[in-house]
């Protein structure tokens, strides 16, 4: 039984070594990797309802005030917004997606219509929107 166990030792340190080294190169592959992701990266804002609502669907609701600051902060900074398929043509013809934001808004409330397309115009802002059927 102590010959199995010296090689059962033997084969968990080797393997324990074996994924230490793993990790190091797996890190040093993530990190510059992700320098670049985030060179090419376009962020991408979801909401679901602007306004208020009750119950577990306020969760997913954002008040039109932090909504309206949320662009101007875009627009004032800069920003680009652009619709997911703007995103995927510039993706596609290798243009800059430096400063570009996409802003989606799912299920398809009401308010999508009433807080949110006011506020889109006012700023010049794009968004795509993903209506339940």
């Amino acid at each position: 039984m102590s010959d199995l166990w010296k090689k059962y030792k033997k084969y968990m340190a080797a393997a324990g070594i074996s994924i230490i080294v793993l990790l190091a190169l797996t890190a040093f592959y993530v990190r510059y990797d992700y320098q670049q992701y985030c060179k090419e990266a376009v962020p991408i804002l979801e909401y679901h309802g602007i306004g208020s609502a009750d119950g577990w669907m306020k969760e997913l609701f954002v008040s039109k005030e932090t909504f309206e600051t949320h662009l101007q902060y875009l627009h004032d900074n800069g920003y680009k917004m652009v619709s997911v398929k703007k995103m995927a043509e510039m993706f596609a013809n290798g243009e800059s997606t430096e400063k570009t934001i996409v802003m989606t808004f799912d299920d398809g409330y009401l308010d999508n219509y009433t807080n949110v397309l006011p506020l889109l115009k006012k700023y010049n802002a794009t968004a795509t929107f993903f209506c339940c059927s």
